[in-house]
């Protein structure tokens, strides 16, 4: 699965390729999340790779969630 934060409000691509980046770093530093990142048509992209069968659609909504609470937390961060 890959995850690529759109703003759609005329954000510059530059600004959300390192939201993304910012994103993936914070989850990693903080130990909420391990999600690995590539690049998708040039862009850097989030990249989870879910190797447990057994995980619910409840653990991954609850990721994403997470992933979404921490991009708005640094996109509103002063910098």
């Amino acid at each position: 699965m890959l995850c690529r934060g759109t703003h759609g409000d005329g954000t510059d691509q530059t600004a959300e390729d390192a939201l993304n980046s910012a994103v993936r770093n914070r989850l990693l530093a903080t130990g909420a999340a391990v999600i690995g990142e590539t690049r998708f048509d040039g862009r850097p992209v989030l990249k989870l790779t879910l190797m447990n069968p057994l995980v619910s659609d409840a653990e991954l909504h609850t990721l994403l969630e997470t992933i979404e609470r921490c991009a708005q937390e640094l996109s509103q961060a002063p910098a």
